[in-house]
């Protein structure tokens, strides 16, 4: 073999890789979202909270790491400033395992924020919102 095709074969394989990396997760994220329906929207202090759900991939579970996600909207019509949104992280048998607080500097009136938390708990499972504080 020339150097020429060790070099091409090698990133065939990287190029083979990245693509089965890339299905590999989508796959992943489609399961877990039609395994785990999201609660319902929470609205509290005029800030709602709609599709809450932990998402994990493999990579994810190598680090032991979970990623929280959701959206978060102001329904008033007034600037909501400092928003923290405090969450219990639940396990698999919906026992609380900790705490969470997601800050948020502002959200003008109607305006959506996507929740993108990671949280160093691989047991995490869920979470709920407990409290939603803003100014």
């Amino acid at each position: 073999m020339t150097k020429k095709q060790i070099i091409d074969s090698w990133k065939s394989f990287a190029i083979m890789l990245v693509v089965w990396f890339v299905v590999h997760n989508f796959a992943t994220c489609i399961h877990e979202a039609t395994k785990n329906p999201p609660p319902p929207a929470q609205t509290i202090n005029s800030i709602k909270v709609s599709n809450a759900r932990v998402l994990k991939d493999p990579i994810d579970n190598f680090f032991g790491v979970a990623n929280l996600k959701g959206s978060v909207e102001n329904v008033s019509s007034y600037l909501k400033t400092n928003i923290v949104i405090t969450v219990e992280l639940l396990d698999k048998n919906d026992v609380k395992i900790g705490t969470q607080d997601i800050k948020i500097t502002s959200l003008a009136p109607a305006e959506k924020y996507k929740i993108d938390e990671t949280v160093w708990n691989e047991n995490v499972k869920s979470y709920k919102i407990r409290n939603i504080v803003a100014k």
